[in-house]
Parts: C-alpha cells; structure tokens; sequence
C-alpha cells in the first residue's frame, strides 16, 4: 500500500495542529512526515501534502518539479 508523504517544514505548526484538533496524525500508518523533499523516492506515496513555505524561494521551482512528475 502506498503511503502519503506530508512534507512540513515548521515541526510547530504541525505540532499546533495536534494539539488544536486532538488528532495526532503523526501516528497515521499511512502517513509519512518529512521536513523536506530531499532524497525521497516519490513514487512509493500515492498523495503529497505540502505547504508552499517549506521550500522558501524555490517554491516556483518545486512546483514546476511537481508538475513534471504528475
């Protein structure tokens, strides 16, 4: 089964999230959080969830590599 990958760069924002909602997706079996798309093989996640912040002033860049790739 594939996985769905949450690249969140701002560990409080996430950690904010858990504690405001009281579900901790980090313990998900499905999902996977990185804090950045290095070195990660994107055809083992079958959904990407991300902020465009994460990747500063590339983000122009990491959206045309997504568009690329999907």
């Amino acid at each position: 089964m594939k996985k769905i990958l949450l690249v969140e760069d701002r560990i409080e924002r996430l950690d904010k999230y858990i504690e405001t909602t009281g579900f901790d997706i980090k313990s998900l079996d499905v999902l996977e959080h990185r804090e950045s798309l290095d070195d990660v093989d994107l055809g083992k996640y079958s959904m990407i969830i991300t902020h465009r912040s994460a990747y500063g002033v590339n983000d122009q860049n990491i959206l045309d590599f997504f568009e690329k790739i999907l």
